[in-house]
This record gives C-alpha cells, sequence and structure tokens, in this order.
C-alpha cells in the first residue's frame, strides 16, 4: 500500500522543499510558485513536497524538536500522538524487554517508547507509513496485516485506525468501527501480559468487554485521547491525565461515589475543570481533593467560599447570578465598568464568540460570563477571574 511512493519521498531535494516551503508559507502565491514547480519537476515529486511541508508545520507543536526533518503525511501527523503525550504514555513501558508497536504509524509513540523499552518493533499495513516511521525513528519497522499475525504472551502498544480511511476522511468515534476491530483487539488482550490501546476519547468504560485502566488525555486544555491500559500495565480503574508541555499532571479513581453527595449551591468562587477529569468521571475525586463542591452534575463546575490552587482547575470570583436574557446582563455590565466579555457555556446554549462580542461595553474591567442550562433555567454568572481582580 503506497510502496510507490516510498522512492518519490526519498528523493525529495532540499531544493524541491524548500520552494514547496513558500508556496506553503503564501497562500496567496501558492497556485503560481506550485505551477513554476511543475515546469521544473514531475508532478508526482511536487506533489509529494507539498504534503510534506504541509505535515512538517502541523508537526511543529506535536515535535517542536525534529519537525524539521520529520517524515510524514498530514493526516499521519495529525492522528500521532505528540512527543509530550507519548513521553507520558512510554513511562508505563519501562523496562519491557520488547514492546510491539502495532498500527505504529509515522511512529510518534515509538519515539517515545524506544528510549524505555529494550526494543521496539513496529508493524504498519502502509508501506509509506512504515518507510517514513523507520526514518524518524530509526527502530524496525515491519510492513503486515496485524490481523494475519499471532500475538502471545507480549506487550503492545496499539493505535487502530480511527478514520474511514488510512489517509483522512471522516474520524470514527465508536468502539466497534476501530480497524482492526473489536475481534482482534480482545483476542490481544487475551493473549498477552499487557499493552495499551489508543482510543478516541469518546469511549466509555462500559463499550469495552474487557477490563482496563481507561484513562482520558488532555492536551492544552483540550482531550487528544482515550487509552485502554490492560493486564500487568494497568494500574487504577480510570485516569484523568493533564499534559501540558513537561508537566504532566494526574488524578485517579476508582468505583464511581454519587456525585450528589458532592453538589452545593454556588459559592463566592466559582472552578472550570480540565475535560479530561469530567471525561474520566472524576469530579468526585476532585471535589474531595480540594475541599470544593460541585454546582450541578452536567455544568462540569466546582465552587467553594475560599480560593483553591490545583493544576485541573481554574478559578474566578462570582459577581452576580441571574437568569439569561441579554439585555439585562449587557445593562448589568455597562453599569459595572464593563469592557471586554468572554462568554463560556455549553451545548450550544449562544453561540460565544457573536454573544461575547454584543456583551463588550466601554469600561476598563474584563468578565467572564458563563451562560448555562441548568435544570431547565439559562443562568448567567458574571465573573472575574482570579489573579486579574
Amino acid at each position: 500500500m503506497r510502496e510507490a511512493q516510498i522512492p518519490i519521498y526519498a528523493g525529495l531535494t532540499d531544493e524541491l522543499l524548500e520552494q514547496a516551503g513558500l508556496a506553503y508559507a503564501d497562500p496567496r502565491q501558492a497556485t503560481a510558485r506550485i505551477s513554476q514547480l511543475r515546469k521544473k519537476y514531475d508532478a508526482d515529486s511536487v506533489r509529494a513536497a507539498i504534503e510534506l511541508v504541509t505535515a512538517r508545520a502541523k508537526a511543529r507543536l506535536k515535535f517542536p524538536e525534529i519537525s524539521e526533518r520529520f517524515y510524514g503525511d498530514v493526516a499521519g501527523v495529525e492522528m500521532a500522538s505528540s512527543w509530550a503525550v507519548g513521553k507520558h504514555k512510554a513511562k508505563r513501558f519501562t523496562g519491557q524487554a520488547r514492546v510491539w508497536d502495532l498500527c505504529c504509524g509515522i511512529g510518534g509513540d515509538m519515539l517515545s517508547i524506544k528510549g524505555v523499552a529494550g526494543e521496539v518493533i513496529g508493524y504498519e499495513m502502509d508501506a509509506l507509513r512504515a518507510w517514513m516511521c523507520e526514518k524518524n525513528t530509526g527502530c524496525a519497522v515491519e510492513v503486515c496485516d496485524v490481523i494475519e499475525r499471532q500475538w502471545v504472551d507480549g506487550v503492545f502498544h496499539l493505535d487502530p485506525a480511527r478514520r474511514e480511511n488510512d489517509w483522512g476522511g471522516k474520524r470514527m468515534w465508536h468502539y466497534e468501527d476501530l480497524q482492526p476491530g473489536p475481534e482482534f483487539i480482545e483476542r490481544l488482550v487475551e493473549k498477552n501480559r499487557g499493552g495499551c490501546i489508543k482510543l478516541a476519547p469518546s469511549v466509555y468504560a462500559e463499550d469495552l468487554p474487557f477490563e482496563c485502566e481507561l484513562e482520558y488525555v488532555s492536551e492544552r486544555g483540550r482531550l487528544v485521547q482515550g487509552i485502554a491500559w490492560v493486564g500487568e500495565l494497568a494500574e487504577c480503574e480510570k485516569r484523568a491525565t493533564m499534559v501540558d508541555g513537561e508537566e504532566v499532571h494526574e488524578l485517579c479513581g476508582g468505583e464511581e461515589s454519587l456525585i450528589a453527595d458532592y453538589i452545593g449551591g454556588e459559592s463566592r468562587y466559582l472552578y472550570t475543570v480540565d475535560p479530561s477529569v469530567e471525561r474520566a468521571g472524576l469530579m468526585n475525586e476532585l471535589a474531595e481533593r480540594t475541599g470544593l463542591k460541585v454546582v450541578h452534575e452536567k455544568l462540569g463546575l466546582l465552587t467553594g467560599n475560599a480560593t483553591v490552587s490545583d493544576p485541573f482547575i481554574r478559578g474566578f470570583e462570582l459577581i452576580e447570578t441571574m437568569g439569561w436574557k441579554e439585555t439585562r446582563v449587557k445593562r448589568w455590565l455597562a453599569a459595572h465598568d464593563g469592557g471586554l466579555v468572554e462568554v463560556k457555556t455549553r451545548g450550544k446554549v449562544v453561540n460565544p464568540d457573536t454573544v461575547q462580542m454584543r456583551l463588550r461595553g466601554k469600561g476598563e474591567t474584563v468578565y467572564t460570563v458563563f451562560i448555562l442550562r441548568k435544570t431547565k433555567q439559562i443562568i448567567a454568572y458574571i465573573t472575574r477571574r482570579l489573579g486579574s481582580i
């Protein structure tokens, strides 16, 4: 699969890549520059050069130290674990003599696993991505369909496809849509000592017909992965992980306690919660750890009468609470020196970009307005960020 493209990518010259980079950097001149390139180079080489420079541009956030020499296609980079997330995951493989990286793609996870395990061998159906992975990691990668092999008594990392096809397309969010599919995954879990299965963050524990630790990972405030740890690599029942560059914060939990035990009315301060915590069902654990209460089971907010510092939360002083009516909130803001306004919502209650422009006033004070559906009523919480007051 795509084996014929390997010599094309291998033959890309620095001059062609430089010119392709100029085309990518200036979209207004891209068409003209690409036309000029096609007069000097064959169409396949130009197409590959544009794809590679675009992929490297996207790789700057995920692989900042090596992006300029990184090999990948755009979809491959988009699907790859970032270096920071890969380093976090790799810690579980420390000391393993051998790790199978199944469906390894362009090698995002392998880059980190190879530094902690004795040997990492990659297996990838797409010949071009297998070649790219070898270039990126220096590890051996075999081109094969992993379904056709027997995997027994080992330790594995599996990254099943979560798109309609290997080169992009619509994302697939359900466990049963993965490729390789559930039958292969369940056999892999049963026959091996331990492993890691990379999943979409939309997965639920009840979707998985095997015991595992289910970890949800956020990076720069956005959920990026669900991970099922199985066998000897599992450590707890569920985990929320927040990755921010070199900093990694984790929160673990077991059986879910009743969220009603932690619900309290709005207090002096509101706290937003990193999405990994709510997704992992660990709001109760975070409330207990911080001494805060849950405002409502579906709002993703904690509350308390004291300022609290924790990496998983961001604090706001609650100034006013009222039923949501735009004109009413706007009048209040105007009467209280309102200037720039940040709107936070969920469930598409309002369009935050549109509403915050309409609420913006002529004053100097910056407010954050939460517009949320609480049971049957839409509530506006008018707040100021802690640290800005």
